[in-house]
């Protein structure tokens, strides 16, 4: 069609920035805060987990519509630290703080493997950086 255009701003990854595209066409105060969140995608490289942390990852950023890659031998599990790529919406992530904020992992905690709510915590901090 004559006048269309298709601009590719995937380099756009500050959810500010988004919102402000998003004033810039017209978009509604509400719609701008119930959507801006779904446009930003975010790459988390998250290292030395446990290995059975990376799975409980990987299977709730799925149902989120995410994803997280894992090495080949996550699948076994057990407590050998991993690094995994968390990808996912800034939307999709919330959700998963949200899971992860219900979960107790005492065993790895008293282990001396795994603070949930310190990882928890790193998590949102890089989403919002």
């Amino acid at each position: 069609y004559k006048g269309v255009s298709i601009e590719d701003l995937t380099e756009i990854w500050s959810l500010d920035d988004i919102k402000e595209i998003m004033f810039e066409i017209g978009v509604s105060k509400e719609g701008i805060e119930r959507m801006c969140s779904k446009g930003s995608f975010r790459l988390l490289l998250i290292r030395g987990i446990p290995r059975v942390l990376a799975l409980m990852l990987k299977q709730e950023m799925l149902a989120h519509g995410g994803e997280v890659a894992t090495e080949k031998n996550t699948i076994l599990g057990g407590l050998d630290t991993t690094d995994v790529l968390l990808m996912g919406t800034v939307a999709q992530i919330k959700k998963l703080i949200n899971k992860l904020k219900g979960m107790k992992l005492k065993l790895l905690k008293e282990e001396g493997l795994i603070n949930l709510d310190e990882v928890v915590e790193l998590i949102r901090e890089a989403i919002y950086s």
